[in-house]
């Protein structure tokens, strides 16, 4: 009986997988202009902001979490001596700043009220340097 459970479970996924993919197949011949609709929002909320707010954003939300990054760092420093117990406490203490750094960026960004497509791409743009900072770091 729990075959036949499994069984059943894993021929749904597959169809929901399938339909999923039927769905995304059929919506590209809408994606131009969707995309172009998209950023022409974006350039709207922009401009009723001001030139360079967007860019002006992403470098404060940026510096913010560096200062808070640096300041972890600071207050968290390595102090074994022994090799692996080492290596895991550099990772840990790694791992902290990256959660400093995006809760310093982040968490202070999403205090205020902004407009929706300003803070989706400010967003994207900070999930994208977080996860290049902890897939690229040395």
């Amino acid at each position: 009986m729990a075959d036949e459970t499994t069984t059943g479970l894993l021929a749904g996924r597959v169809d929901a997988v399938r339909e999923h993919i039927a769905s995304l197949v059929a919506a590209l011949p809408g994606l131009p202009a969707d995309l172009a609709r998209a950023l022409d929002q974006i350039a709207q909320e922009a401009s009723a902001r001001g030139p360079g707010t967007l860019v002006a954003l992403i470098i404060g939300f940026v510096l913010l979490g560096l200062g808070v990054e640096a300041l972890f760092k600071r207050y968290v420093g390595e102090r074994s001596a022994r090799r692996p117990l080492a290596l895991g406490l550099r990772f840990v203490r790694d791992l902290g700043a990256l959660a400093a750094f995006t809760m310093g960026s982040a968490v202070v960004f999403l205090a205020f009220d902004w407009p929706p497509q300003i803070r989706s791409g400010v967003i994207a743009f900070l999930a994208a340097l977080v996860s290049c900072a902890f897939n690229c770091h040395p």
